[in-house]
């Protein structure tokens, strides 16, 4: 999933730099990210103390920044705490997702790769309202775009 070298430096910047200046760019990058996976949505997660907090969504999620969910029980929890990426292929079946968020948010299957910026570890969250919704070759190249985008 190749991006855009401009994309790529808002993302890098996204700990650096004021957020809400570099929201746009990164949303671009999420956005760029579902166009290409077919997903329903994207989201970059941070830490708060013991929860999780959207801080930048694609534009279909806009309106879910600032959503909070607990990193215990969580699949972007799980991420944050192994930095490895995690798969959900259904929701409503997986023991380490937050059943209610799922289902709040209309998501059944998800990819959370580890984001290391800086000091943080973020969680990049890519979203399908389907089932069994990526296939090896879309995990494969979401996992190559949140390493790449980790180390821009």
């Amino acid at each position: 999933m190749p991006l855009d070298p401009s994309l790529e430096m808002a993302f890098g910047r996204l700990t650096t730099s004021q957020p809400s200046a570099l929201r746009q760019g990164v949303r671009a990058v999420l956005d760029h990210v579902v166009a290409l996976s077919g997903a329903m949505g994207a989201i970059v997660e941070q830490c708060d103390g013991d929860d999780l907090i959207y801080a930048v969504a694609s534009q279909a999620f806009v309106d879910r920044e600032g959503f909070r969910l607990r990193r215990a029980g969580s699949l972007s929890g799980l991420t944050m705490q192994s930095r490895t990426a995690q798969h959900c292929s259904d929701a409503t079946l997986d023991r380490r997702v937050d059943r209610a968020a799922c289902q709040a948010l209309g998501l059944r299957s998800m990819i959370c790769c580890p984001l290391e910026v800086g000091d943080q570890i973020l969680v990049l969250k890519v979203m399908a309202a389907e089932p069994h919704a990526f296939d090896p070759d879309r995990l494969s190249a979401i996992m190559a775009t949140a390493e790449r985008l980790a180390h821009t």
